[in-house]
């Protein structure tokens, strides 16, 4: 959570920067400007900033000052209210990141947006932290139901799916228990969290580690949240 709302409080700052609030296109000063803030702003951060428009990139803080309009074309429709987008990219030249999105409004219309890039691996430090035990398995998940930030074998499984069983759950409740078989293909009961960018931590234990009888749900879930601080996994 801590993650997500940082960045998008960094996009926030910038779409309310004093170097876009003139009325038409920003011009070339008011762009030079904009992109030393983001810069700024993106110290100690990984990933990088944009600035674009509904047929163009404008600032691209991973390009050389007054590049990005000739970098590509199109990046897509403008948002008009505050997003934490899914993982996207992955294609040569782009590493998989998460936007994060705030709108830039003239005259009540969004004409730009801010976009901030998440990356997988500021999450999988995270996930990393944890003091989780031997076999168990901590994963992020993004709104579209895909792996960001897993242990262990982060290589194999960022960027894919999450179980069935856990995206079917995932689809009709914010948290819950999930007995599962793992993408390792071990039989596992997890716990998972919604959180309220539509991101879910989940962690999850071998089912031959709780013995002969599983515990009762309560009692499991208690288990669960006491040896993992959910809260700050993600």
């Amino acid at each position: 959570d801590r993650e997500l709302a940082q960045r998008a409080l960094v996009a926030r700052m910038l779409a309310r920067s004093h170097t876009l609030d003139a009325d038409g296109p920003p011009t070339p000063s008011q762009l030079a400007a904009f992109e030393g803030h983001a810069k700024a702003a993106m110290a100690g951060l990984q990933g990088w900033a944009e600035l674009v428009s509904a047929d163009q990139v404008l600032v691209d803080t991973r390009q050389a000052p007054g590049s990005a309009q000739r970098r590509r074309g199109h990046p897509g429709l403008l948002q008009e209210a505050p997003t934490v987008g899914n993982l996207v990219g992955g294609e040569p030249g782009t590493p998989l990141h998460a936007p994060i999105v705030e709108p830039v409004f003239q005259n009540e219309r969004a004409t730009l947006n801010v976009r901030l890039m998440l990356l997988p691996e500021e999450l999988q430090r995270i996930v990393d932290r944890q003091a989780l035990p031997e076999g168990w398995v901590a994963a992020v998940i993004d709104g579209a139901g895909r792996v960001v930030a897993r242990r262990p074998a982060q290589e194999r499984h960022v960027g894919g799916s999450a179980t069935p069983e856990l995206l079917h759950l995932m689809a009709q409740r914010r948290e819950g228990l999930v007995q599962t078989t793992s993408l390792d293909g071990t039989a596992v009961t997890g716990y998972f969290s919604t959180t309220p960018q539509g991101w879910t931590y989940a962690t999850a234990m071998p089912r031959s580690g709780v013995g002969p009888r599983l515990p009762r749900s309560e009692e499991h879930t208690s288990e669960l949240q006491s040896r993992v601080d959910i809260s700050y996994a993600v």
